[in-house]
């Protein structure tokens, strides 16, 4: 679980921060919007290649926990920081 929330977060953070960087402090929500959704899905599909070695799960099931898992995480977001 470590690898699955720290590895995306430490790579999308970085490349944030260049681009604030880059233009001068100026945070533009696409931008913010495409960096987080790519983090989501990069988190949802380490977290499937995870269960599927460790539990041994088909692809499917391991998937299926996988985006439950991340749309759970995505709703409290939403619901405890607006």
């Amino acid at each position: 679980m470590g690898i699955v929330v720290f590895t995306p977060f430490v790579l999308i953070e970085s490349l944030d921060a260049v681009f604030i960087v880059l233009n001068g402090g100026n945070w533009p929500l696409v931008f913010n919007t495409v960096t987080r959704s790519l983090y989501v899905r990069w988190s949802t599909v380490l977290l499937a290649r995870g269960l599927n070695v460790i539990h041994r799960l088909s692809w499917f099931r391991s998937a299926v926990i996988s985006i439950f898992y991340s749309a759970f995480c995505v709703l409290v977001n939403i619901i405890f920081i607006r």
